[in-house]
Protein backbone atom coordinates (compact mmCIF):
# COMPACT_ATOMS: atom_id res chain seq x y z
CA UNK A 1 0.00 0.00 0.00
CA UNK A 2 1.06 3.56 -0.48
CA UNK A 3 -0.20 7.06 0.33
CA UNK A 4 -0.89 9.73 -2.16
CA UNK A 5 1.39 12.64 -1.31
CA UNK A 6 -0.61 15.38 -2.96
CA UNK A 7 -2.90 17.84 -1.24
CA UNK A 8 -5.28 15.10 -0.17
CA UNK A 9 -3.86 12.21 1.91
CA UNK A 10 -6.36 9.40 1.25
CA UNK A 11 -5.22 5.81 1.41
CA UNK A 12 -5.15 4.21 -2.06
CA UNK A 13 -5.15 0.43 -2.45
CA UNK A 14 -4.32 -0.98 -5.87
CA UNK A 15 -6.89 -3.36 -7.34
CA UNK A 16 -5.85 -7.02 -7.10
CA UNK A 17 -4.85 -8.64 -10.36
CA UNK A 18 -7.32 -11.31 -11.47
CA UNK A 19 -5.92 -14.82 -11.37
CA UNK A 20 -5.93 -16.66 -14.69
CA UNK A 21 -8.59 -19.31 -14.87
CA UNK A 22 -6.96 -22.66 -15.62
CA UNK A 23 -8.52 -24.55 -18.48
CA UNK A 24 -8.56 -28.30 -18.63
CA UNK A 25 -7.07 -29.84 -21.71
CA UNK A 26 -9.30 -32.42 -23.36
CA UNK A 27 -7.85 -35.90 -23.63
CA UNK A 28 -6.51 -36.83 -27.06
CA UNK A 29 -7.33 -40.26 -28.49
CA UNK A 30 -5.48 -41.78 -31.45
CA UNK A 31 -7.56 -42.88 -34.44
CA UNK A 32 -7.07 -46.62 -34.99
CA UNK A 33 -9.43 -46.94 -37.97
CA UNK A 34 -11.99 -44.88 -39.86
CA UNK A 35 -14.80 -46.30 -42.01
CA UNK A 36 -17.93 -45.04 -43.80
CA UNK A 37 -20.68 -46.93 -41.94
CA UNK A 38 -24.46 -46.28 -41.95
CA UNK A 39 -24.03 -43.12 -44.08
CA UNK A 40 -21.48 -41.50 -41.75
CA UNK A 41 -17.74 -41.53 -41.15
CA UNK A 42 -17.00 -43.41 -37.94
CA UNK A 43 -13.83 -43.64 -35.89
CA UNK A 44 -12.54 -46.64 -34.01
CA UNK A 45 -10.30 -46.27 -30.96
CA UNK A 46 -9.34 -49.71 -29.67
CA UNK A 47 -8.95 -48.64 -26.03
CA UNK A 48 -12.55 -47.33 -25.99
CA UNK A 49 -13.93 -50.71 -27.09
CA UNK A 50 -11.16 -53.26 -26.56
CA UNK A 51 -13.18 -56.44 -27.28
CA UNK A 52 -16.31 -57.21 -29.25
CA UNK A 53 -16.05 -53.98 -31.27
CA UNK A 54 -19.06 -53.24 -33.47
CA UNK A 55 -19.22 -50.16 -35.71
CA UNK A 56 -22.87 -49.55 -34.83
CA UNK A 57 -22.51 -49.93 -31.03
CA UNK A 58 -18.96 -48.62 -30.55
CA UNK A 59 -18.09 -46.52 -33.62
CA UNK A 60 -17.70 -42.79 -32.94
CA UNK A 61 -19.25 -40.42 -35.48
CA UNK A 62 -16.60 -38.07 -36.87
CA UNK A 63 -18.93 -35.09 -36.37
CA UNK A 64 -18.87 -35.67 -32.59
CA UNK A 65 -15.14 -35.08 -32.24
CA UNK A 66 -12.56 -32.41 -32.93
CA UNK A 67 -9.34 -33.37 -34.69
CA UNK A 68 -6.44 -32.06 -32.60
CA UNK A 69 -2.68 -31.63 -32.53
CA UNK A 70 -1.48 -34.23 -30.00
CA UNK A 71 1.38 -31.98 -28.90
CA UNK A 72 -0.67 -29.05 -27.65
CA UNK A 73 -4.32 -30.13 -27.91
CA UNK A 74 -5.18 -27.34 -30.35
CA UNK A 75 -7.86 -28.02 -32.94
CA UNK A 76 -6.55 -28.62 -36.44
CA UNK A 77 -7.59 -26.18 -39.16
CA UNK A 78 -8.71 -29.08 -41.36
CA UNK A 79 -11.47 -30.92 -39.49
CA UNK A 80 -12.46 -32.93 -42.58
CA UNK A 81 -9.34 -35.09 -42.90
CA UNK A 82 -9.35 -38.09 -40.58
CA UNK A 83 -6.99 -41.01 -40.97
CA UNK A 84 -5.44 -43.61 -38.69
CA UNK A 85 -2.67 -42.21 -36.52
CA UNK A 86 -4.28 -38.77 -36.15
CA UNK A 87 -5.72 -37.60 -32.81
CA UNK A 88 -9.18 -36.48 -31.74
CA UNK A 89 -10.90 -35.13 -28.64
CA UNK A 90 -14.59 -35.40 -27.89
CA UNK A 91 -16.69 -32.28 -28.42
CA UNK A 92 -18.24 -31.76 -24.98
CA UNK A 93 -21.38 -30.10 -26.37
CA UNK A 94 -22.21 -33.21 -28.43
CA UNK A 95 -22.07 -35.90 -25.73
CA UNK A 96 -23.99 -36.72 -22.55
CA UNK A 97 -23.71 -39.58 -20.08
CA UNK A 98 -26.77 -41.83 -19.85
CA UNK A 99 -25.55 -43.35 -16.57
CA UNK A 100 -26.11 -46.87 -17.93
CA UNK A 101 -23.21 -49.31 -17.57
CA UNK A 102 -22.57 -52.99 -18.26
CA UNK A 103 -19.66 -55.36 -17.83
CA UNK A 104 -18.88 -57.15 -21.09
CA UNK A 105 -15.88 -59.45 -21.63
CA UNK A 106 -14.34 -58.13 -18.40
CA UNK A 107 -14.61 -54.45 -19.39
CA UNK A 108 -16.93 -51.83 -17.92
CA UNK A 109 -18.78 -50.18 -20.78
CA UNK A 110 -20.86 -47.05 -20.33
CA UNK A 111 -23.54 -45.76 -22.69
CA UNK A 112 -23.01 -42.22 -23.95
CA UNK A 113 -25.59 -40.32 -25.94
CA UNK A 114 -24.29 -38.27 -28.84
CA UNK A 115 -26.24 -35.73 -30.86
CA UNK A 116 -28.19 -37.01 -33.84
CA UNK A 117 -27.65 -38.76 -36.11
CA UNK A 118 -25.20 -40.71 -33.92
CA UNK A 119 -27.32 -41.61 -30.90
CA UNK A 120 -26.06 -44.05 -28.28
CA UNK A 121 -22.50 -45.43 -28.23
CA UNK A 122 -20.99 -47.87 -25.71
CA UNK A 123 -17.43 -47.00 -24.65
CA UNK A 124 -15.05 -48.17 -21.91
CA UNK A 125 -15.03 -45.07 -19.70
CA UNK A 126 -16.51 -44.51 -16.25
CA UNK A 127 -18.07 -41.08 -16.85
CA UNK A 128 -18.33 -38.18 -19.27
CA UNK A 129 -15.60 -36.43 -17.26
CA UNK A 130 -13.26 -39.38 -17.82
CA UNK A 131 -14.21 -39.55 -21.50
CA UNK A 132 -13.45 -35.85 -21.97
CA UNK A 133 -10.35 -35.39 -19.79
CA UNK A 134 -8.85 -38.85 -19.31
Amino acid sequence: MYRYTGSDSKLVTPAPKPKPVPTKRRYGYRVDDVQFINDMWKIRRNSLAPVGFDWTDNGINATDVDMIDPGNGAMLADQEMIRPGMYFAFNEARVSDTGQAVNDHGHNYRKFNFTQPTGEVWLVRGSKQQLMYG
